[in-house]
């Protein structure tokens, strides 16, 4: 991951809460499968106690991501997780990325 920022829906930081969104912007290295463009949005819930993934900054991640309402969602039911040197292997660019 190489960036991350807090949505608070509302736009009052004095209700932030767990469910809040947090968007993640990832750097691509390969791509398994599809439409992925690089840079990478995923957002996720700001918070594990909401299912949130809690990806850290600069971790590379294989990162499983299904669209809803337009945008890209993991969270910790996902298989999202730590990338392996095989993540990174052949193919062309992947979701196996390291957050901005």
């Amino acid at each position: 991951m190489t960036a991350s920022k807090v949505n608070d829906g509302d736009g009052d930081p004095t209700t932030e809460s767990s469910g809040d969104r947090m968007d993640m912007t990832f750097e691509v290295k390969r791509v398994h499968k599809g439409p992925v463009t690089n840079p990478f949005e995923v957002s996720t819930a700001r918070d594990g106690a909401a299912c949130g993934a809690g990806l850290q900054m600069g971790v590379l991640y294989k990162v499983f991501a299904g669209l809803q309402d337009g945008r890209y969602w993991t969270g910790l039911c996902s298989a999202t997780r730590t990338a392996t040197a095989a993540d990174l292997e052949g193919g062309q660019p992947s979701t196996a990325a390291a957050p901005t």
